[in-house]
C-alpha cells in the first residue's frame, strides 16, 4: 500500500509539472495584450482560439490585403510601404513590443477610415469581423507584429477589453476591407461567411479577381502597381532581339516597367526582394541591361538575373519596388545565397505541389 501511495504521489507531481510546462508555452504564443482579457461578445466555436495548433493557411500563401476585393498589398514586412512605421509598445509586465498598425496601414492606402464598412481577419478557415460601429471604437488600437524581429508571419494583436466581434483570430492570412462593397456575414454556426446574397463565400476572398493570384510583386513608391504573369508576357518584352516567347525566354526589366507605367530612368533606386531578404538595390542606370524569366514550378515568381561584380546571379524575386518620388529606405542586404527564398526550388519538390501556384501565373 505504501509503495502504491508513493507512485500516486509521484504521478501526481509530474502531471502538474507538465501542466506548468505546457501552460507557459502556450502563453508564449498568445499576444500579449490577447493574453490579458480579450473576450468577443458572440460565443467562438469549439475550434476557435488562440491555441498553437489552431488552422492555419499552408505556408506558402502570402498574407495579402484587399480592399473590395483588389489586392493593396502583402503584409511581408519587407514590402510594407516605406513611410508606415511600427510604434513600440511597453506593457505593465514590462515586455516591449513592436505594433503595426491598422489605422495606419489603411492611411497608407489612402483610405477614408471614416467610410470603412468592415475590416475581416482571416486567420486560416475563421475571420474575425469587426463591423462599422466597433472600428468606431476600437478600430485605432487594432495591430499586428511579427513572429520574429525581422519578419516571418503577421500575427493579430487585440486590445485588452471586451470586443464586439465574431471570434479572435491569432495568424493572419488574409486582411480585407470594404469601403464601397456590401461586407459578407456569419451564419449563426459563425463559421460559415455567405455573400450578401447567401452565396457561401469558400475558400477565396470576397470580390476579388481569380487572375490576382500569385507571382512577382511590382511596387511603386510602396503602391503596388502589377504582378508579374507568364502568360501575359508578350513579344515585344523579350531581351536580346528574341522573336517569339517560348519556354526559356527572357525578358527585359525596362520594357516590362514602362509597358506596366514606370519609366526607370526616373527612379532613384530598384530594390530586389525574396522574401523577407532584400538582396540588391540598383541605380536606375543599371536596369537597363537586367533580364528575367518565369520558369515553370517556380510559384509564379520570375528568376531575376540580378548584376554582381563578376556579370549577374539568376534569383527566385518575390517582389520589385521602385523607388520614383520616395526616398528609398536605409535596409540590411542579404546575399543572393544567404536568402533561402532566392533560391529556385528543384522541379522535383516544385512538381509536387509545394508551391500551390499555376504554371500559367
Amino acid at each position: 500500500m505504501r509503495t502504491l501511495s508513493l507512485l500516486a504521489t509521484l504521478l501526481a507531481a509530474t502531471l502538474a509539472v507538465s501542466s506548468s510546462g505546457c501552460a507557459k508555452r502556450t502563453a508564449g504564443r498568445v499576444p500579449a495584450k490577447v493574453a490579458a482579457s480579450a473576450v468577443a461578445t458572440a460565443p467562438a466555436p469549439a475550434s476557435a482560439s488562440t491555441d498553437p495548433a489552431e488552422p492555419r493557411a499552408p505556408r506558402f500563401r502570402e498574407t495579402a490585403v484587399y480592399v473590395d476585393g483588389v489586392q493593396k498589398g502583402i503584409l511581408r514586412i519587407q514590402e510594407l510601404p516605406a513611410s508606415f512605421k511600427p510604434r513600440t509598445e511597453t506593457y505593465g509586465s514590462g515586455s516591449v513590443s513592436t505594433n503595426y498598425y491598422f489605422v495606419d496601414y489603411a492611411k497608407m492606402l489612402g483610405l477614408d477610415l471614416k467610410k470603412l464598412r468592415a475590416a475581416h481577419f482571416h486567420g486560416g478557415s475563421r475571420v474575425s469581423i469587426v463591423d462599422q460601429a466597433e472600428l468606431a471604437r476600437i478600430g485605432h488600437e487594432l495591430a499586428f507584429t511579427y513572429t520574429r524581429d525581422d519578419g516571418g508571419k503577421p500575427r493579430m494583436e487585440w486590445p485588452s477589453k471586451k470586443l464586439h466581434v465574431s471570434t479572435l483570430i491569432d495568424m493572419l492570412s488574409a486582411v480585407a476591407f470594404y469601403v464601397e462593397k456590401e461586407p459578407p456575414h456569419l451564419l449563426a454556426d459563425g463559421l460559415t461567411l455567405v455573400m450578401p446574397d447567401g452565396s457561401e463565400v469558400g475558400e477565396n476572398i470576397p470580390y476579388t479577381n481569380p487572375e490576382q493570384g500569385t507571382g512577382t510583386r511590382v511596387y511603386v513608391d510602396g503602391v503596388l502597381l502589377d504582378t508579374v504573369k507568364r502568360k501575359r508576357l508578350t513579344n515585344d518584352l523579350l531581351a536580346g532581339g528574341g522573336l517569339e516567347v517560348g519556354e526559356t525566354s527572357k525578358f527585359s526589366l525596362d520594357a516590362y516597367a514602362r509597358k506596366v507605367g514606370v519609366d526607370p530612368r526616373k527612379a532613384k533606386a530598384v530594390d530586389m526582394v525574396a522574401g523577407d531578404a532584400v538582396i540588391a538595390r540598383l541605380p536606375a542606370a543599371k536596369t537597363a541591361a537586367v533580364t528575367f524569366g518565369v520558369p515553370r514550378h517556380n510559384r509564379g515568381h520570375a528568376m531575376v538575373d540580378v548584376p554582381t561584380k563578376d556579370g549577374s546571379r539568376p534569383a527566385r524575386v518575390s517582389a520589385i519596388q521602385f523607388f520614383v518620388k520616395s526616398t528609398p529606405p536605409s535596409r540590411a542586404f542579404t546575399s543572393i545565397d544567404d536568402a533561402p527564398e532566392a533560391q529556385q526550388p528543384s522541379g522535383d519538390r516544385a512538381s509536387k505541389g509545394s508551391s500551390g501556384a499555376s504554371d500559367d501565373e
